[in-house]
Order: C-alpha cells, then structure tokens, then sequence
C-alpha cells in the first residue's frame, strides 16, 4: 500500500501544533506523551555543549523538561517555517523550523530564545514519538 504522504505531514504538522500549545501551557504530560522513553534517544540543548542522553535520569530529556519548565513563570511559544520530510515508507520524519520561545523566569526577567530546531520522530505501533531534538544557532547569532 503506498504511503500518503501529504496526509502523513499534515498528521505530523496538527502534532507539532499540539507540542507547542503544550510548552505554552507548561505541559508535561502531553511533553512525555510525544517522547519515546528509551535510552538512548538524544537532545541538543544550545545553551550547553553536554549530550543529553535517555529519558530518565539526571541528564535525560524528562529532566531537561521539567527544568525548563520550573524556571518559567510565563511562555509563550510560537514556531515558524516547519518543513516535514517524510521517509520514503512513512516510518521517520526529520522537522526543521524556527522557534520564538519568550518567557519570564521566577526572577521576573524577561527572556527570548529563538534557535533554530530539527526534530527526528519515528513511528511506533501508529503513534509518532520524539527520538531526537536539536536546537542551535548559527556562528553569526552566536557572535552577536
């Protein structure tokens, strides 16, 4: 059966939607409900050179979270230009976009990140799940 990849994007772009209202609302269930929780899925934070490794543990993806999200009093989350490439069999999907993320800490500073952020999902049992997330910034935002 071929694979409708317009309508594979389309589920894939309503999800992506889905997470971001989520950072917004602080949501950390519907965060874990996008993660696999294996091991060995990874996430580049460009605020620190340190792989995060797994989901669980001090430096895992749950972790990295609920850190973010306890620093926050206030979020507002907004992505901009989502390309979705679909694999040829519709099994894996690398997402690249921009995002804005503008938020109050608990010290009242207000503070806006905007990297851009590739996203590698996999389909598991019809469910896409997160494997992989890297947020950078080029050299020339890095200097500035």
């Amino acid at each position: 059966m071929p694979v409708d990849h317009e309508k594979l994007i389309e589920q894939l772009r309503k999800q992506h939607d889905k997470y971001a209202q989520a950072w917004n609302d602080k949501d950390f269930d519907t965060i874990s409900s996008m993660w696999a929780h294996d091991d060995d899925i990874t996430m580049w934070d460009a605020s620190v050179r340190k792989r995060i490794v797994g989901w669980e543990g001090p430096n895992g993806v749950k972790a990295w979270y609920q850190r973010a999200f306890n620093s926050m009093v206030t979020v507002d989350f907004t992505m901009q230009e989502l390309l979705i490439k679909v694999t040829q069999d519709g099994t894996c999907a690398v997402f690249t976009l921009y995002i804005e993320n503008n938020f109050t800490d608990k010290e009242g500073n207000k503070v806006k990140v905007n990297p851009r952020v590739t996203v590698v999902k996999e389909l598991r049992d019809g469910e896409w799940k997160l494997i992989h997330g890297d947020a950078s910034y080029s050299t020339g935002e890095m200097s500035n």
